[in-house]
């Protein structure tokens, strides 16, 4: 399934309800040049989609955090995950638009 990050957490959420065969999420920013606008979706709405997706195994998300605990959730609660795509969003004033950071406990969940 592809969204944009326009769907926010609640949307993320209404997937975890509606949608339990998911094994695939992207999503995307809808504008990843817009410094000024607040992000969608954050970390709670993937934590959501794998309570009601534990077929989950792929998702690319472009964000602006990750932390190694809501990795760790995410594993724990859909056991075939194996890929995850996080490319964190600095905006257009960083020297990087996008730019990749590891997550080695989440990782090593």
């Amino acid at each position: 399934m592809q969204v944009l990050d326009t769907v926010g957490d609640k949307g993320l959420e209404a997937v975890g309800s509606n949608c339990p065969s998911l094994e695939e999420l992207c999503v995307f920013p809808a504008d990843p040049f817009d410094d000024d606008t607040i992000q969608g979706v954050t970390e709670a709405g993937f934590v959501a989609v794998s309570f009601g997706c534990p077929r989950l195994h792929h998702v690319l998300y472009f964000c602006q955090q990750m932390p190694n605990v809501d990795v760790s959730t995410i594993v724990q609660n859909c056991p075939d995950f194996t890929h995850l795509l996080s490319t964190l969003h600095k905006g257009t004033n960083s020297p990087f638009l996008y730019k990749l950071q590891t997550t080695n406990k989440g990782i090593g969940s």
